[in-house]
Order: structure tokens, then sequence, then C-alpha cells
């Protein structure tokens, strides 16, 4: 048998397949801005030492966690 040739996408198709795209990239694009802006904000109004310190705890309990084995894929 011989196999079909495969069609291609209507401009429907190709039409919402370029607004998803479009969309993805601009969720991506505002995203990764907004996390840059809230560190530059951050880093213009530190110090915070008690964001620090919880950071460094979380960090601590997270490698303690790593190095009792509780996350580990079974």
């Amino acid at each position: 048998m011989i196999p079909s040739r495969a069609q291609r996408p209507g401009p429907e198709i190709r039409r919402s397949d370029s607004r998803w795209l479009a969309i993805g990239a601009l969720v991506f694009v505002v995203s990764t801005g907004g996390v840059f802006g809230v560190r530059e904000l951050y880093r213009a109004t530190a110090p915070h030492p008690h964001i620090e310190t919880f950071l460094r705890r979380t960090k601590y309990y997270a490698n303690s966690l790593l190095r009792q084995g509780r996350l580990k894929r079974r």
C-alpha cells in the first residue's frame, strides 16, 4: 500500500495555530519580564533581612530533605 499524502492544514487552522503561538509567546515574555521586574524592585529596595532568612532556612530544609532521601523518585 502506498501511504496517502499528508494534506496541508487549511487557512482557519493555520490562523488558529498562529494565534495560539502568539498567545504562548506573549505569556512567556510577560511572565519573564515580570520576574525580572520584581527582581530589580527587590534589589532596589534592599536589604530585606527577613526574606534572606526565610530563603536561607528554605534552602537548608530542602537540602536536608534531599540528604534524607525523601525527595527521590521511587
